[in-house]
């Protein structure tokens, strides 16, 4: 069983030893971030470009900094309706969706987001992304669900670094890069 106080401290010393994992517009991002093949950052391509969406700030922080060290460019998402309209102005290669995304009621949650993620007929780009649940459910029926749902992997939290950069490996051709 993973313990959640040991998982909570984990974050808060994750966050305390990277103080760059606030938000920032996407133009800046782009300055911070530019794309491998593109040294002046002029090109904007978004092999590199992903979408993280959770509820929860400490979850945000965590991905961020995990991705952005694998050389990403990260936009993030508080929850369903801020991930459609980002999702519908920007082409990303990856998706990282927790599966609980508390909002108001009747907003959708992880699962409805990917469904609609992989059921929408056209995406910035012209390919939709690929999607990661990241969620502390980890019973076969909570994969199952996820499978049903269209993920093209489910990681559960807290995640193990072989386990995400393998899902990385797997998912997105340019990680390696």
């Amino acid at each position: 069983m993973r313990c959640p106080v040991a998982l909570a401290m984990f974050f808060l010393a994750e966050q305390r030893s990277c103080p760059c994992v606030e938000a920032v517009p996407a133009a800046e991002a782009d300055k911070m971030n530019p794309g491998s093949d593109d040294p002046m950052g002029i090109e904007r391509s978004a092999s590199k470009d992903v979408l993280v969406v959770d509820d929860s700030r400490i979850a945000l922080k965590f991905l961020q900094v995990r991705l952005q060290r694998r050389g990403y460019r990260v936009h993030l998402a508080h929850d369903g309706a801020e991930a459609l309209e980002r999702l519908g102005a920007q082409a990303f290669s990856l998706v990282f969706l927790d599966v609980s995304l508390d909002g108001p009621p009747g907003s959708m949650d992880g699962l409805a987001l990917c469904q609609h993620i992989k059921q929408r007929r056209s995406h910035p780009g012209g390919l939709a992304p690929k999607v990661v649940m990241v969620t502390g459910k980890s019973s076969s029926s909570d994969r199952v669900r996820g499978d049903l749902a269209g993920c093209d992997a489910y990681l559960v939290k807290p995640l193990m670094e072989n386990e995400f950069d393998a899902t990385l490996q797997r998912l997105d051709l340019t990680a390696g890069s």
